[in-house]
């Protein structure tokens, strides 16, 4: 039974060689910012960082606590170019056709560069 307050959300976040230190700490931020937005006891959270390889940071595999973000390696590879092709592929394969059904979807795409 989907609640008001059940929510699924996934990012992708760059952490190629075109996207420096500072700019990668901007994407955590936001990222953390619109994530303590949400109620932590009904909102799961997905990361994918991507440079040539797509990677999957965190998976819906629990609900979200504030903290278990802070956990996660996240730190851009200034050593491989931007493949935004293959993270929105593993998105769509491993992530976004194993939300849960009954979950409301909030579909927002940003880009950078």
């Amino acid at each position: 039974c989907q609640t008001e307050s059940d929510r699924d959300l996934a990012f992708i976040l760059d952490a190629s060689r075109s996207v420096s230190k500072n700019v990668f700490d901007t994407e955590k931020a936001f990222l953390l910012n619109t994530i303590d937005s949400f109620p932590s006891g009904t909102t799961r959270v997905a990361v994918i960082t991507y440079n040539g390889t797509p990677k999957v940071e965190r998976s819906w595999d629990r609900l979200w606590a504030s903290e278990s973000l802070e956990r996660v390696k996240l730190r851009p590879d200034n050593e491989n170019d931007r493949n935004t092709s293959a993270a929105l592929d593993l998105a769509r394969q491993e992530i976004l056709s194993a939300g849960r059904r009954n979950a409301l979807k909030v579909h927002k795409l940003q880009f950078y560069g």
